[in-house]
């Protein structure tokens, strides 16, 4: 945990170190299930805490842009649900980019969502026009293939790979998120 603040020069005192390793635990939602064991290894964590130290150890840095490439795989739904809310609740400090198979996770938990399908984007928009007016024939037909066939949510041989932002209304503006191409 402490490693990235450490050679990122973040803490030069061992208070300051153990306070942003308590910040980010609390941030990530697991300082309490873990403040009696910080120096025992993560893999003795369950896949839903280990995610959720993964998130501790990237905030700890301080970020502007936190990039999720498939959060909540090989989840139960419980933990894919605590990893959905922190997701929310991390989207208030920093701007969150999350790369999922799962459309049904990024309608869930996006504010705008980029399509891409075999390297290529097909199609940005905000979430919501997205998965209820695509503008590209393409996203009409994966979206409702996937609601047609359950199966088809997770067949990798679509190849489709879904970009869900959460971006902070002043990074939108810079990176230029708001524009639809």
């Amino acid at each position: 945990m402490a490693y990235g603040p450490r050679i990122h020069g973040l803490a030069n005192k061992k208070y300051d170190l153990d306070e942003i390793v308590e910040t980010s635990l609390r941030k990530a939602g697991l300082w309490e299930e873990v403040k009696d064991r910080l120096h025992a290894p993560g893999t003795g964590l369950s896949g839903g805490q280990q995610q959720r130290l993964c998130i501790a150890r990237t905030i700890a840095v301080s970020p502007e842009v936190v990039l999720m490439d498939e959060p909540c795989s090989a989840l139960d739904p419980i933990a894919t649900a605590k990893i959905e809310e922190l997701i929310s609740e991390l989207s208030e400090s920093y701007t969150i980019a999350i790369v999922t198979h799962s459309m049904q996770q990024a309608a869930r938990v996006s504010n705008r969502t980029a399509y891409f399908h075999l390297g290529r984007l097909v199609e940005m928009n905000d979430t919501e026009t997205v998965f209820t007016k695509p503008e590209h024939d393409l996203t009409e037909a994966i979206s409702l293939a996937a609601s047609v066939n359950a199966r088809v949510r997770r067949a990798r041989e679509w190849t489709v790979c879904i970009l869900a932002s959460i971006a902070r209304p002043s990074l939108t503006k810079r990176w230029n998120l708001s524009a639809t191409t």
